[in-house]
């Protein structure tokens, strides 16, 4: 019997060296190898489990070189991913004895097999931690071979291995999830520098511009309308940006219960609008659908029938928000070049779903004033809208299911080097939005962000923020554009610092770019320089005002004016054609003087001269058939005069 189990020993160990003596070993616990767990640099973020099963002749628990690797081992492989999604899945041993479970999903998990009527034990492990793209390198021992199948044919001298009992041999390998796991990147064309003035925000990040996944493949999302589903898919990969700003809202269940509030049908355009607002049967009501931050225009595809873009603000390519519009024909040559291009994120699926959108095309419009001035109605004849109202008379959303997504990024801020700078915070409403807020600081700060994917696999990247002193801003204007020599110019600013700060203003004049006399940096809005004994006419008045916040300037505002002539502008009579029973009265128009001397004459002979400040003047003198009147009127800004105006009347 001794000699039976050295045999038997000698044969598995395949060694030509005999022991000089054995002896019956007893039955012990089974053992699983360890070996050292190693970390494969890849982006492949999935894990694999592998190793060998053996018949462990010496009893040690460790795989030594010319013990016998065994073939045709069922294994099972069982666990959770760190999401919590089970895994069961089993392989057999190849011709090597080797296994590998491949696409092993950070999570732990345990080994376990029950051996088969050949071997002895049944080994198993539990509690293997993978994390992402980890290897971790597993043995398992068998006691050897079960007595029923030991034959007398293996103690033949021209016995080997391969006349051992072993059962079939397998492919080795299992598959623990459907696909590879890669790890997120970080999109290193998207810039993660930012400046911002302090005392502002918040500024607005969207970090789906700065994170994607070799993972993310094209979802899938299934419109419950009231004539039925619409089954879209997103273009996830084509426009990033806008999925995970669409995917947000549906998520958040900000669609539920929403409306088509806008339809239009003609030769240019034909759309179905939505995500605008919901509808409150209770009230009745339709409230505003709170919107997110704007989301960066991401045109690329077009505006072809079937497919679904946003909607967005004329004039500012990046303002899209919440509302959306399936198109229900081609609207390319009117949307694909207007205002950047209308983001094109989604197509309908199948025809079953163009039937259904065809069928909510052909709603009757009503004209309910704007927003509602072109919205689909279904046997609506109330007066009172939209508190007569019920949902049947709308097209609604009942709710937007996310159908299938492979993938996905979720994120979180890990680190701020400089809190008492700049806050960093997620927006509670999107995940994908980092708000950041300066305080009244200049400096920079650091914010590590962490994107991590649906399996729990993560990549960081820093954003650096540069907190400045914003400088002021002015403007000013002159109380005219022609002043006279010995006028008044009167200044009027406005300021401005985008940081709150206090503003302090320089005003600095000049005539004919020569600085005159200049006051103190002020607090006022207005300054006034008076013209007299330092401009005459013809002369550029400018002024210049500077602002400044207490330690920065901002950039000077001007304005000019250039100094006037005085003149009398148009003469003329009242009446125009006088009698001699007439008073007559001289009138000025368009004149700009301080004050005028009129000279009166009659048949040649000068009768009266008044110098006023008015504009009319009245001749104090009887007049007589024939007389000839003749006015002459000199304008003066009180220290130079102006080329003099006249007019003449024959009294009838």
């Amino acid at each position: 019997m001794r000699r039976l189990a050295s045999a038997i020993g000698n044969l598995l160990n395949q060694s030509k060296h005999r022991n000089a003596k054995t002896r019956c070993k007893v039955r012990r616990r089974l053992q699983l190898e360890a070996l050292e767990d190693r970390f494969a640099p890849s982006a492949n973020a999935s894990g694999v489990i592998s190793g060998l099963a053996f018949a462990d002749t010496n009893s040690n628990g460790i795989f030594n070189s010319g013990e016998a690797t065994l073939p045709g081992i069922s294994l099972t492989l069982t666990g959770k991913t760190s999401q919590g999604t089970p895994v069961s899945t089993t392989t057999t041993t190849d011709a090597a004895g080797a296994y590998n479970f491949a696409n092993v999903l950070p999570g732990t998990y345990g080994i376990s097999s029950s051996g088969g009527s050949t071997v002895l034990g049944s080994p198993s492990v539990s509690g293997l931690s993978v994390a992402g793209g980890q290897t971790v390198t597993r043995n398992l021992a068998f006691q050897g071979f079960a007595p029923g199948v030991i034959s007398m044919r293996l103690f033949l001298a021209s016995s080997t291995s391969a006349d051992l009992p072993f059962a079939p041999a397998g492919s080795g390998t299992g598959l623990a999830n459907f696909r590879p796991n890669n790890a997120p990147t970080v999109v290193t064309t998207a810039s993660t520098a930012v400046t911002m003035g302090k005392n502002t925000g918040p500024t607005v990040i969207d970090l789906a511009a700065h994170f994607t996944d070799p993972d993310i493949t094209n979802s899938t999302v299934r419109f419950d309308t009231s004539d039925g589903p619409i089954n879209v898919q997103l273009f996830d990969t084509q426009a990033p940006q806008t999925v995970a700003n669409f995917l947000n809202y549906v998520k958040s269940g900000a669609y539920n219960n929403s409306i088509f509030h806008r339809l239009v049908s003609s030769s240019t355009l034909s759309v179905l609008q939505g995500g605008g607002f919901t509808f409150d049967s209770t009230s009745p009501s339709l409230m505003p659908i709170t919107a997110n931050p704007p989301v960066q225009n991401e045109f690329g595809k077009s505006n072809t029938k079937g497919t679904i873009a946003m909607a967005k603000l004329g004039g500012d390519p990046n303002s899209a928000t919440n509302q959306f519009f399936f198109n229900l024909a081609d609207n390319s040559s009117n949307l694909n070049s207007q205002n950047g291009g209308f983001t094109v994120f989604a197509q309908i699926v199948g025809s079953s779903d163009q039937s259904i959108l065809d069928a909510l095309a052909s709603t009757p419009i009503k004209n309910e004033t704007s927003p509602f001035d072109s919205i689909p109605l279904k046997n609506y004849t109330g007066t009172n809208f939209p508190t007569d109202a019920k949902a049947a008379n709308f097209l609604m959303i009942n709710d937007i299911a996310v159908v299938n997504q492979d993938e996905f990024l979720t994120y979180k801020v890990i680190s701020n080097s400089n809190p008492s700078l700049v806050s960093a915070t997620l927006d509670p409403n999107d995940n994908a939005i980092l708000d950041l807020h300066a305080t009244n600081q200049t400096g920079n700060a650091t914010i590590v962000v962490r994107a991590t994917d649906r399996y729990n696999v993560t990549v960081d990247t820093p954003f650096t923020v540069s907190v400045v002193n914003q400088p002021p801003t002015a403007t000013v204007a002159l109380n005219t554009s022609t002043p006279l020599a010995t006028d008044n110019v009167t200044a009027t600013a406005t300021d401005s610092d985008p940081n709150g700060d206090l503003v302090t203003l320089t005003y600095q004049w000049q005539v004919n770019g020569t600085t005159v006399p200049t006051p103190p940096s002020t607090g006022n809005l207005t300054d006034t320089l008076n013209l007299s004994g330092i401009a005459k006419a013809g002369d550029a008045i400018t002024v210049n005002v500077t602002p400044n916040d207490g330690s920065l300037d901002g950039t000077a505002a001007s304005a000019t004016a250039t100094v006037a002539a005085p003149t009398a502008g148009t003469v003329s009579f009242t009446p125009s054609s006088p009698t001699s029973t007439d008073t007559l009265t001289a009138n000025l128009s368009s004149s700009n003087a301080h004050s005028f001397t009129y000279v009166w004459s009659v048949n040649g002979n000068v009768v009266q001269t008044d110098t006023i400040a008015g504009t009319t003047d009245v001749l104090n003198q009887a007049l007589h058939t024939a007389d000839q009147v003749t006015i002459q009127v000199t304008p003066s800004d009180g220290v130079n005069t102006g080329t003099p105006g006249t007019a003449s009347v024959t009294v009838a």
